[in-house]
């Protein structure tokens, strides 16, 4: 410590960009004047590094013009914190289905295994009722108990993580819908033995 006190503010904050979260709230934790420097740059490179994958978060211009519009009070180490728990939610919220954008493809299956239909865009109402083409509203309700297994799903529609063991999508007399959510890309990903949804920013057309 006697040795990185000795060293001036900015070269303190410098070495500070090269800190992991973790790193970075322990080393302000060192001392007072650690902990009152201004890091917001460092914690902004943070954030632009750790959402890149993420297009729901990654720091676009119109993004952190945004942000500095809408959270002006927020710090960016707050919004570290804050987007790092909505990307690690596993819990689907009625929210969820309602204020992102859905998109359905049908599994086809044939002599040459599983394929999928054509994409297509559906919606989660309020009302709890789903719109497809081509079928009349469907009722839909998250069910927070345990799923039937799903060990019948072909495990390259399993997405990057284990499917909940505490939810599942009930949508009109259908099989289960097992849910889980792609970390790879920060977006939902809901599958049955027939059917794949898969979540996206509101503003994707």
């Amino acid at each position: 410590m006697a040795a990185l006190g000795a060293l001036i503010d900015d070269l303190i904050l410098e070495i500070s960009k090269y800190l992991s979260f973790r790193d970075l709230l322990n080393f302000q934790s060192v001392s007072m004047r650690l902990s009152i420097l201004d890091t917001t740059h460092s914690w902004r490179n943070l954030c632009q590094q750790r959402w890149k994958p993420w297009p729901r978060y990654a720091l676009t211009p119109h993004r952190i013009t945004e942000l500095n519009h809408s959270l002006a009070d927020v710090s960016w180490k707050d919004h570290y914190r804050r987007v790092e728990l909505d990307v690690t939610r596993m819990e689907l919220k009625k929210s969820d289905l309602l204020h992102r954008s859905w998109f359905l493809s049908f599994v086809l299956s044939g002599v040459r295994g599983e394929t999928s239909s054509d994409v297509q865009r559906v919606r989660f109402g309020a009302d709890n009722v789903l719109l497809v083409q081509g079928y009349p509203p469907l009722r839909y309700e998250i069910m927070d108990e345990t799923p039937t297994s799903s060990s019948h799903i072909c495990r390259s529609r399993m997405g990057d993580q284990p499917f909940s063991i505490k939810q599942w999508l009930r949508i009109a007399d259908f099989p289960p819908h097992f849910i889980t959510k792609k970390l790879s890309n920060a977006e939902w990903l809901i599958v049955n033995e027939n059917a794949t949804f898969v979540s996206c920013m509101n503003d994707v057309t």
